[in-house]
């Protein structure tokens, strides 16, 4: 070969890699903005930009200490008011990408694995609607529950927000609800029979609250369901409670059951919830423990924890020594673990800046409670599921599964196939 001809492959040689590589960047460039038109404007954070939420979960108490101040200051300042989200809603496509919903699935793995959630509301109409973001993926499905105490406005509000969506409604029949009364159970049981009317093909149920916020993503929420395969979580226990609570009943409990305690936020699988809602033993029980105090704390977990029901991902076996992880709360009557940095209301503890450092090291699924107005301890936590589900956008999610695998113990029928 002569020098001439090697400076002409060289030159050839240079030029096939260079467009290669020119090709793949424009490849990788145009996967890029199709993610970005796919999920919109997701990768914004709401909150407060003068917030450094890295430092507060690394528990600086300079940026502790500031955002605090700041929060005494101008908390709501930033805050949008149902007004706001009522002209918002004239225009759902406008409000759903400057409000920055996920408008497809992000993964086919939860494309093909769609939950229900029920929500109980009754104020803050922006921590619900933020709360309804972070959460809202279209393959799924949610009720939310207003209560009918609530303002005529709020009521509008949701209405509005619930509009612009086809996955999201609100609940057919709204009831006044009161702590520990009958109401809280009936409302949540309402959005329950809402969600199993919709023929949706929904693999589990979850219900939750207003005040509360996801530890994990949808994705993550995903793959625990899918490790679960069928188990119900649902807490359950008989050591750990006033037996008060159900002597007062004239009744005798129907089935012969044992009254069992538990958390009344639950992830269940749809046999589950066809057993509450077409059973005759699940009917009679709940004419039961309505006359009981706090119903809500003692249906869905004799329902699980009585495995003679034959419901699917019951437990049957010493549920008092089980995990659960439907919900991290701190409790005032309860031994405490850890510090509540907030204040207690009803004896739940509404975290604050401080906490953030040890809930961010929680498995359970969501954690509940928080006040958008009196903290920014939402906001913080908001930005950091957030950029959490910004990494499984791009494919870069680092969710550890291992702890979930290890967790479930001797159910009634295994699994659901």
């Amino acid at each position: 070969m002569t020098h001439r001809h090697l400076k002409v492959a060289v030159f050839w040689c240079i030029a096939f890699i260079s467009i290669y590589y020119l090709l793949v960047d424009v490849t990788n460039h145009d996967k890029e903005i199709d993610r970005n038109h796919v999920h919109g404007d997701f990768l914004q954070i709401t909150g407060n930009p003068n917030i450094n939420c890295e430092k507060i979960f690394l528990k600086d108490d300079y940026a502790i200490h500031k955002t605090a101040t700041l929060a005494i200051i101008a908390k709501n300042n930033y805050r949008l008011t149902e007004q706001s989200y009522i002209e918002m809603t004239k225009n759902c496509s406008k409000f759903q990408s400057e409000r920055g919903y996920i408008k497809q699935p992000i993964t086919d793995e939860e494309a093909q694995f769609p939950v229900a959630m029920g929500i109980l509301v009754y104020r803050h109409v922006d921590q619900v609607e933020r709360l309804l973001r972070i959460i809202y993926r279209p393959q799924n499905i949610y009720c939310i529950h207003v209560d009918l105490k609530s303002r005529d406005i709020f009521h509008e509000a949701i209405n509005a927000i619930a509009n612009c969506f086809d996955n999201v409604i609100v609940s057919t029949k709204m009831f006044a609800v009161s702590w520990a009364e009958p109401t809280m159970l009936l409302a949540d049981l309402q959005c329950m029979q809402d969600l199993w009317n919709t023929g949706h093909n929904w693999k589990y149920f979850l219900n939750l609250a207003g005040s509360e916020f996801p530890l994990r993503t949808n994705l993550e929420i995903v793959k625990i369901l899918k490790i679960f395969n069928g188990f119900n979580d649902v807490e359950g226990t008989i050591k750990r409670v006033s037996k008060e609570r159900w002597q007062s009943v004239i009744a005798t409990i129907p089935a012969n059951l044992q009254p069992i305690k538990g958390n009344f936020h639950i992830a269940v699988n749809r046999h589950f919830v066809e057993y509450v809602m077409t059973n005759r033993t699940s009917a009679d029980l709940l004419s039961w423990v309505l006359d009981t105090h706090f119903p809500e704390e003692t249906y869905y977990a004799t329902l699980n924890h009585n495995p003679q029901l034959g419901i699917k991902g019951s437990y049957a076996g010493d549920f008092e020594r089980k995990q659960y992880l439907g919900r991290h709360t701190v409790w005032k009557h309860f031994p405490l673990t850890e510090a509540c940095h907030g204040e207690f209301v009803n004896g739940v503890c509404v975290f604050d800046l401080e906490d953030l450092f040890a809930i961010r090291s929680r498995p359970e699924l969501f954690v509940n409670k928080f006040d958008i107005s009196r903290s920014f301890a939402f906001d913080c936590l908001e930005e950091w599921v957030v950029n959490r589900t910004k990494e499984e956008i791009f494919g870069h999610s680092h969710f550890n599964a291992t702890f979930y695998q290890t967790f479930i113990g001797p159910l009634v029928h295994d699994t659901l196939a």
